[in-house]
């Protein structure tokens, strides 16, 4: 191929030479649509980005703030609902008295309950709370023998009658073999009452 041919190629390549015949008015239709279809599309990506650089930009609030992160929708969370506390519950103070190694142990008691279910169907008619009572346990903290007597829970099943007020039970006594520091804890059940009321005191023995 000489110099001339191959530069003529050159220019046809790069710049083909315009159409020797008038296009037909269906070709001239045709390219009308192809414009006007290509001009709808590059609207329609345009005013989508913008929206979205609108809708990034008015969640930035501070400088420091970084772009939302889009991801799926989120499922419910459900909601934990607040626990009501019981309105039934026992206070147990305890006051100890040491003579010598001997301990006199005073027991007070106060509260909200529920009247127990006595034999025959009956609530309980005593307006003592200690009597209202469904068992104890206590131990003085050494080697002796822990106390403890609790009934079946059959007087609770249907108890619903509120009972509030306070008792003392019989003070117990205990002497200690020998000096020492012991911890006493006293329990007690009651009918409404979740939790048993615990109370718990260190005992010096000198």
């Amino acid at each position: 191929m000489t110099d001339d041919l191959h530069a003529r190629m050159q220019r046809l390549v790069a710049d083909p030479p315009p159409p020797t015949a008038v296009p037909s008015q269906a070709v001239f239709a045709r390219v009308r649509k192809v414009r006007r279809r290509r001009a709808a599309g590059v609207a329609v990506l345009a005013t989508a980005a913008v929206a979205a650089v609108v809708a990034i930009s008015g969640n930035l609030s501070e400088i420091d703030s970084q772009p939302p992160v889009v991801g799926p929708p989120s499922g419910s969370t459900p909601s934990s609902t607040p626990t009501t506390p019981s309105p039934y519950g026992v206070k147990v103070t305890l006051e100890p008295y040491v003579t010598g190694r001997t301990v006199t142990m005073n027991i007070s008691m106060s509260g909200t309950v529920l009247r127990p279910i006595a034999d025959g169907g009956l609530e309980v008619p005593d307006n003592h709370l200690v009597a209202l009572g469904q068992g104890t346990a206590y131990s003085w903290g050494d080697d002796s023998d822990i106390f403890s007597s609790f009934s079946n829970g059959s007087e609770c099943v249907k108890a619903k009658t509120p009972f509030k007020g306070s008792g003392k039970p019989i003070a117990e006594s205990h002497t200690y073999p020998r000096p020492g520091t012991y911890t006493y804890t006293y329990r007690t059940r009651f009918c409404g009452v979740k939790v048993d009321a615990t109370a718990s005191i260190p005992v010096v023995i000198n």
